[in-house]
């Protein structure tokens, strides 16, 4: 009889190990639970549901503990802030552009004018966090959610644009001598009680590989937060195999090689994955050939 209980809850113990582990998998280079990949209010996919439809995009520059900004901007930081303005307009016009070549319409809402008006889209924030700190995300995206359930009325915002996303891109003014990325935060860094909404969030330092942001550099964040999945590194979803294939054929892509772009243009492709990624296309050659995962929309 001892024995018959003390098998049968190491058998209970070992199961509830094995559950817990299935749960733990690896997005954007992030081990995570995910149990809390997704927020259920917003139909388990954070604020941007799905890239279809109107995105508010609400604009974060953001002093943290390693830059600042300076107001009036002048000099340096305004031509940071118009490079920053030009880019992004033309890496998400580019983005609609690709989308809309799947017969979805994509409608991007941003702008980048401090005018502190009841509905605008842009702000400046003190956070007190390190946020060019990538290996400190949860406490960098709960930094950037106490400051949006501060200061940004969300719900506002979408009823008065009439959106059906909402995103969230915060604009730092780091030095381009340190080694800093631009980084997504998409819904899994944290978990949060049913019925909270999960802030989709992309962090954009002004250089990244020794080179300064292009608009693909915009375009690859911003579809991080509907779910595309890099592509220059192994995850749950994206074997190796698929990864050694894009390096060995020099393969560049939106979201393997986007520093490689142009400054005034895009040239790194949308691929068929990235659309599989973000729920243009219920499957494609490499899910068959390479065995990618399944993209969120299969996944929740």
């Amino acid at each position: 009889m001892l024995y018959e209980t003390v098998t049968g809850l190491f058998s209970f113990l070992q199961a509830l190990q094995n559950h817990h582990e299935k749960r733990r998998i690896t997005v954007c280079g992030a081990e995570v639970d995910q149990r809390f990949y997704y927020a259920k209010h917003f139909g388990q996919h954070g604020s941007a549901k799905f890239i279809g439809g109107k995105t508010v995009i609400v604009a974060i520059f953001a002093d943290d503990r390693t830059c600042s900004w300076s107001y009036p901007l002048s000099g340096k930081q305004l031509t940071l802030y118009n490079k920053i303005c030009s880019r992004f307009k033309i890496g998400l016009e580019w983005l609609e552009k690709q989308v809309a070549s799947y017969n979805v319409s994509a409608d991007f809402v941003w702008d980048f004018s401090f005018d502190q008006s009841e509905y605008s889209l842009c702000y400046k924030a003190g956070i007190d966090e390190k946020l060019t700190a990538m290996d400190n995300r949860r406490n960098v995206y709960q930094a950037i959610r106490s400051f949006i359930l501060e200061n940004v009325d969300s719900e506002k915002l979408m009823v008065h644009y009439k959106a059906d996303n909402i995103v969230y891109a915060v604009f730092l003014n780091a030095p381009s001598g340190e080694d800093y990325r631009s980084y997504c935060l998409p819904a899994n860094y944290t978990s949060l009680s049913e019925g909270q909404v999960f802030y989709e969030t992309a962090v954009f330092v002004p250089y990244g590989r020794g080179r300064e942001n292009t608009p693909a550099v915009y375009a690859h964040e911003i579809l991080h937060c509907f779910g595309a999945e890099e592509l220059y590194h192994a995850s749950d979803y994206v074997p190796q195999a698929y990864v050694d294939y894009l390096a060995r054929n020099k393969v560049r892509e939106l979201m393997n090689a986007c520093y490689f772009s142009k400054y005034d243009r895009v040239t790194t492709p949308f691929s068929k994955v990235d659309a599989y990624s973000v729920g243009l296309l219920d499957t494609c050659d490499a899910v068959k050939k390479f065995g990618l995962g399944p993209n969120i929309y299969h996944r929740f």
